[in-house]
């Protein structure tokens, strides 16, 4: 007679929940990697004035959002070594700049036509370390839940 084998659904389920909390962070994890590079590019970017040329805003029902929405649009130019570019922005939110205001912008030295209008996306950085270790420490109790399950599958005795 053989012996019945027992039963690990329970471990292979908490050990897959855990590697899909762990791919999670993985991945939220490369966009704070991504913003932290980004952030370090840019700090070494030259600075040149722009002009703001349109600056807009629209309003609208999202549904993702699950309400009315405010979002900016903004056009504005810069000139570097002779050359004339001009760049396109949106952000959440009512207007922050106004058309004819001028304000720094920092350029790639090797694609001019490549600008930004901040040095640094803290917010991103943050949020992508800071939730990849949040997803990594909700990740544990599966992995210990699944080593549990998995060395006391159910229908074995437990020692007492």
């Amino acid at each position: 007679m053989s012996e019945a084998r027992p039963d690990r659904t329970m471990a292979y389920l908490f050990a897959l929940i855990g590697a899909l909390f762990l791919l999670l962070a993985t991945g939220v994890g490369s966009l704070g990697a991504y913003a932290l590079n980004q952030a370090g590019e840019v700090a070494s970017f030259p600075e040149t004035e722009a002009v703001m040329v349109m600056a807009s805003s629209s309003s609208g029902f999202d549904h993702n959002e699950g309400g009315y929405v405010t979002t900016s649009y903004y056009t504005y130019e810069y000139e570097v070594a002779g050359q004339r570019y001009d760049n396109n922005w949106q952000q959440g939110g009512s207007l922050t700049w106004e058309q004819g205001e001028k304000f720094p912008v920092y350029y790639d030295p090797d694609h001019p036509e490549v600008s930004y209008m901040e040095r640094r996306d803290n917010v991103s950085i943050v949020l992508g370390f800071g939730l990849a270790a949040l997803m990594t420490l909700i990740s544990l109790p599966f992995w210990w839940f699944a080593a549990k399950s998995y060395l006391n599958p159910q229908g074995t005795a437990q020692p007492s």
